[in-house]
């Protein structure tokens, strides 16, 4: 069960965090646990990567049109700290036009560097390695089912 307390969120193995159905309304600070960010191909998740405390989840939509937040879920209990992307907008707002530019470009050079990862199906050792069960790839990929 998905606990608020704040801007603090807490999600137990298994939990969906968001899925690129979404609109994407929130990043995410992980302050402790891993998520996993999965692609899915023919109703099969994949594992593309695994995120750990300090890391983010959803800043490499932030600068696009589409804005999708990707499908990540909980591997182990998590705690998150949510920031709107609304309030993200509005701090970018009153910044200089030229850092919203940086930022774009910056954004925009490294989702062409994980395209051509993705393209090329190429993972880091780390990930390869993961170990995720069948039995927690077919509960994920049913908690995704459910929720669309």
């Amino acid at each position: 069960m998905t606990e608020a307390t704040g801007n603090r969120l807490e999600f137990s193995s298994g939990e969906i965090i968001c899925t690129n159905e979404d609109k994407l309304r929130n990043i995410f600070l992980i302050e402790e646990g891993e998520v996993g960010i999965f692609s899915r191909e023919k109703e099969q998740l994949y594992l593309k990567d695994v995120k750990r405390q300090g890391d983010i989840i959803g800043d490499d939509s932030l600068f696009t049109e589409k804005r999708l937040a990707p499908i990540a879920i909980a591997i182990t209990s998590v705690t998150v700290s949510c920031v709107k992307v609304d309030e993200i907008d509005y701090v970018l707002e009153k910044c200089p036009d030229w850092l919203g530019n940086i930022l774009s470009l910056i954004t925009d050079r490294l989702k062409a560097s994980r395209a051509a990862l993705d393209e090329h199906k190429i993972v880091s050792e780390e990930i390869e390695n993961y170990q995720l069960s069948a039995e927690q790839l077919r509960s994920f990929s049913e908690a995704i089912k459910s929720n669309s």
